[in-house]
């Protein structure tokens, strides 16, 4: 026998959960790494989007991690989270969103785009360009590569849902 009568609780909660998966997928679309494995003789199977790239740099055991981390700019905040991580997440966003305020050109059109295949195209054309360019296997990147264009605006766009007329269901700005 079943219970047919579903809790308006359990529902809820439920959508809750959606949402939050909704929403990390999206940001997960804008890091360039989630979208490709890189393929050559070294990895005939592929790295896994960068997990088995081997970097030297401390702090940063590959180069998924260290895109994760903007380039090594924000540190990896783990769950549990407490309110002082909360507020570590606040200050990065804080950050990240006085240097590109809504209103960026390159942010705003970008966000435009609400295909998730375009957008994951997109990534994969990135990943080619910016992220494998110029790196060496088990070696630092170099400071002008963590200092290429591109990276703080893709975190921005990650937090940001395009929303339309909706600011308020932004993530942040």
């Amino acid at each position: 026998m079943r219970n047919k009568k579903k809790s308006l609780i359990d529902d809820w909660l439920n959508k809750s959960v959606y949402l939050r998966m909704l929403i990390h997928f999206y940001g997960d679309l804008h890091q360039p790494l989630h979208n490709v494995s890189l393929v050559n003789e070294q990895f005939p199977q592929g790295d896994q989007g960068g997990n088995l790239f081997k970097i030297d740099l401390p702090g940063f055991k590959d180069l998924h991690t260290f895109w994760d981390a903007c380039l090594g700019n924000y540190e990896d905040i783990r769950c549990p989270l407490d309110q002082t991580k909360f507020d570590k997440i606040d200050r990065i966003a804080r950050k990240v969103m006085a240097k590109f305020p809504r209103g960026d050109k390159d942010v705003e059109t970008r966000l435009k785009v609400t295909s998730v295949k375009e957008m994951s195209v997109e990534g994969v054309k990135f990943a080619i360009d910016r992220v494998y360019k110029g790196l060496t296997y088990g070696e630092a990147p170099s400071d002008d590569y963590i200092e290429r264009p591109g990276i703080h605006r893709r975190a921005t766009r990650g937090g940001r849902l395009p929303v339309g007329r909706r600011p308020d269901l932004a993530l942040f700005g």
